[in-house]
């Protein structure tokens, strides 16, 4: 009897182990690594680095810290380290540091939960850092624009009427006005009973504005998002936990046979 309870207790204190332990697992394995922090003195052309000067910190070109000089000659004072993100994978990638563009003499190794450490850069000669990849951007559509319609315009003729003369006004129909004057006016040129003054004056068509067309906005694409350095793939996560549970399952069947055998 004895023998059960102690069986029973150890199940029961290998199930709550087992729980605690795929918890821990998940909160450790989903955390971010700790950055690599660097402090210590910082030249550029044989002076130490004026203030505002800019440390940039690569892995495979990829920017990954960068901390700006606040005293002159000396970089990552009070607590302000040029951190270094990176993950678990990056154990043993090299640093490469730049000073305004500048690559400096030393290079650091990537390592996973280090500790701040000191190192002493400089710098000198021409910028080499390589420049960030300007993102693409496409080129604004132009509104399409109506061409404008030329106006007619009236062209003065000779010819026979009232005002007639080899290079007079025309007078078409005769009612002592110019073809020129009743256009101007409204008036039919070619009417005897439209002039200017009389109560048949034609009315000037007008022409209705035509609406011009409006271009929808082209559609805008949304960024793909990049991965966070010093996040661990999730595969990782849960390989490690259903190996573990595996585990457990394993250690609960070998105890039910024993209690079985019993």
């Amino acid at each position: 009897m004895n023998d059960r309870k102690m069986v029973t207790i150890s199940i029961i204190a290998l199930v709550i182990l087992s729980v605690f332990t795929a918890v821990s697992m998940t909160t450790v394995i989903g955390a971010p690594a700790l950055p690599n922090k660097f402090s210590g003195n910082v030249s550029l052309d044989g002076s130490a680095a004026p203030v505002d000067t800019v440390i940039n910190a690569r892995i495979d070109d990829e920017l990954r810290g960068s901390v700006t000089v606040s005293t002159d000659g000396n970089y990552g004072e009070g607590l302000n380290y040029l951190a270094v993100s990176g993950s678990k994978s990056d154990n043993g990638s090299t640093i490469i540091f730049y000073v305004n563009g500048v690559r400096a003499n030393k290079t650091a190794v990537w390592q996973y939960m280090a500790k701040p450490r000191v190192l002493d850069l400089g710098a000198a000669g021409e910028p080499s850092e390589p420049e960030p990849t300007p993102d693409p951007t496409e080129a604004p559509t132009p509104d399409p624009t109506e061409d404008p319609t030329p106006a007619p315009t009236a062209t003065e003729t000779g010819g026979n009427g009232p005002g007639g003369g080899g290079g007079g006004p025309t007078d078409s129909d005769g009612d002592g006005y110019s073809d020129l004057d009743e256009i101007i006016a409204g008036t039919d040129p070619n009417d005897p009973n439209s002039y200017p003054g009389s109560s048949a004056e034609t009315p000037v068509a007008t022409e209705e504005a035509t609406p011009e067309a409006t271009e929808e906005p082209a559609p805008t694409e949304e960024p793909t998002p990049e991965a966070t350095p010093g996040e661990l793939p999730s595969a990782v996560s849960w390989y490690t936990i259903i190996g573990a549970i595996v585990l457990i399952l394993i250690g609960l069947a070998v105890v039910y046979l024993y209690m079985q055998k019993e």
